[in-house]
């Protein structure tokens, strides 16, 4: 859909990590390649799973989480960050 007539798309914009995509690059995603400098990189397929982790995260963890992608901040729990 990006590639139908997007220019650019700006991603985690207002953060010091901000970046965009040309529409040259979302093209090149599109194609499954990587646009990296003045060549397109075909990446290799990888695997990749997704389960339940055989270690849980830690409450304090999942609270910290749930603050920070709820529309409306939570104040913390006593004793998490």
């Amino acid at each position: 859909m990006a590639a139908a007539g997007t220019g650019k798309i700006v991603i985690n914009p207002g953060s010091p990590t901000w970046g965009y995509l040309t529409r040259d690059e979302i093209e090149a995603l599109g194609r499954g390649r990587l646009p990296l400098g003045l060549a397109d990189v075909v990446t290799e397929p990888t695997e990749l799973q997704i389960a339940i982790p055989q270690i849980p995260p830690s409450p304090p963890a999942l609270d910290a989480l749930g603050r920070r992608c709820s529309p409306n901040p939570r104040p913390s729990r006593p004793g998490t960050s």
